[in-house]
C-alpha cells in the first residue's frame, strides 16, 4: 500500500539510509530572525541550492520574485514568527509556552539553551 501524493507542495528531502519520519503532535510554528546576518544568508544559500524549485516558488510567493541567497529571511506577515537576534530565536524555541516552534540559530545558542538540533549535510558529507 502507498500513500496517496501530498495535495500542497512539497519538497523531498535527500535521504541516503532508509526513509526518515518528522512526526510531531503540534502545529510547527516556524522562528526566523529579522536581523540581517550571516546565518540567514547561508541558510537560504542552501535552501536554493538543495531545492531551488521550492525555494524559488516561496521567495516568488512572498516577495513577488525569486530570492536566491539573502541576509534577511523573508517571512510573509503570520507566518513565520520574526525575531531580532540568534539568541531570541534560541529562547523562543526553548519557552515551554511555544510548543511546536522549530528555529535556526547559531549552534552554541542551541546548545547554551539545552535545545535538541539536527545536522544538515551537503552532498560531500559535510
Amino acid at each position: 500500500m502507498t500513500d496517496p501524493p501530498p495535495t500542497r507542495p512539497h519538497a523531498y528531502l535527500p535521504i541516503t539510509a532508509g526513509a526518515v519520519a518528522f512526526p510531531y503532535n503540534l502545529p510547527i510554528r516556524p522562528a526566523v530572525r529579522s536581523d540581517g546576518n550571516a546565518t540567514t544568508y547561508e541558510l537560504t544559500r542552501r535552501l536554493g541550492a538543495e531545492q531551488p524549485a521550492a525555494w524559488d516558488a516561496y521567495c516568488s510567493a512572498v516577495r513577488g520574485a525569486p530570492c536566491g541567497a539573502t541576509a534577511i529571511f523573508p517571512a510573509a506577515p503570520g507566518t513565520l514568527t520574526a525575531l531580532g537576534s540568534a539568541s531570541t530565536v534560541a529562547a523562543f524555541v526553548a519557552n515551554e509556552g511555544n510548543k511546536g516552534s522549530i528555529g535556526y540559530t547559531n549552534a552554541s545558542y542551541a546548545m547554551e539553551a539545552r535545545l535538541p538540533t539536527a545536522r544538515a549535510l551537503n552532498g560531500a558529507g559535510y
